[in-house]
């Protein structure tokens, strides 16, 4: 069977580096490609390099967008280049792969969530964003939908791996330099390895390259929902960092620019159904995710 060939937007994140090393084991080539030959802050410079780079005798089969600007934070004062990229790079690359009939699957976030609800939210509950990020992303999903039909719109939580920086990995840092780390306790999520959204990612790139993926809108987190601090918790033990304890905190009391979705878990059996799938094993893949990153630091 003839190589699946993958062009990933996105190349040192940790979900394009897991996009690379979860590819070594399946028939698939990998294309990753980012700064500075790609820049999603210049739409007009992606938009050339793609119409070339679709053009050639050797055109990817289908594109993942693993990029966006995710500084949660900084999104807030930079309205405008979040937007740039996470919602006017995304429909740019939708129009470019629907010219080309290339089907697209592009990732976005449980930011596009209220929190409100006490429950894991399906993808037809409805968005209410709370953040800058959380609505560009949300354009970004929508600039998808509308200009590309073979489209499949993954959303995910809490992303984790050994490749700094993400949260694992500040609190590994962390706790080897104090004996006390504070973490926020009434925000819930899905905690997701990102080699297991990898994993269903190139999944979902086989479907689509015959045409037989149920086009849409999906998520795809971690089998435990739990708190940031029980996750910082989870975290300690699994690497073995028994001297510095976890306080549990309100997010009331570590104020950030950026509102948080309280309940952003995210329920994954529409994708599981789909394509087989299941949620992210959060035991084993914090893990391999904790050994890969200790044996490298």
């Amino acid at each position: 069977m003839t190589a699946c060939r993958v062009l990933i937007i996105g190349r040192s994140g940790q979900l394009a580096r897991a996009l690379v090393r979860a590819a070594e084991t399946r028939n698939v080539e990998i294309e990753p490609v980012g700064r500075p030959m790609l820049d999603l802050g210049d739409i007009a410079g992606t938009r050339s390099w793609l119409r070339g780079r679709l053009q050639a005798p050797d055109r990817p089969d289908i594109i993942i967008n693993a990029a966006a600007f995710t500084a949660v934070d900084a999104a807030e004062s930079q309205a405008e280049q979040a937007h740039r990229i996470n919602a006017e790079a995304p429909a740019m690359i939708a129009a470019a792969c629907a010219k080309a009939d290339l089907p697209l699957i592009h990732v976005s976030t449980d930011y596009v969530f209220s929190g409100a609800k006490r429950g894991a939210w399906v993808e037809d509950d409805p968005t209410q964003p709370r953040s800058v990020y959380g609505r560009t992303k949300l354009a970004g999903e929508a600039a998808v939908a509308n200009s590309c039909e073979k489209h499949l719109i993954v959303r995910t939580s809490w992303l984790f791996s050994a490749t700094p920086p993400n949260f694992m990995t500040t609190m590994i840092r962390l706790a080897r330099e104090r004996r006390e780390i504070s973490v926020v306790e009434d925000q819930i999520g899905t905690p997701t390895p990102a080699a297991a959204l990898a994993s269903a990612l190139l999944t979902m790139s086989g479907r689509a390259q015959d045409d037989s993926a149920p086009w849409g809108l999906y998520h795809f987190g971690g089998d435990t929902v739990m708190s940031w601090a029980g996750f910082a918790e989870r975290i300690l033990a699994t690497a073995g960092l028994t001297g510095c304890a976890i306080r549990p905190i309100p997010g009331s009391k570590y104020p950030t620019d950026a509102e948080r979705p309280a309940w952003s878990a995210l329920n994954s059996s529409r994708l599981a159904a789909a394509f087989g799938c299941p949620p992210a094993d959060f035991n084993v893949g914090l893990a391999d995710a904790v050994r890969e990153h200790l044996d490298a630091h």
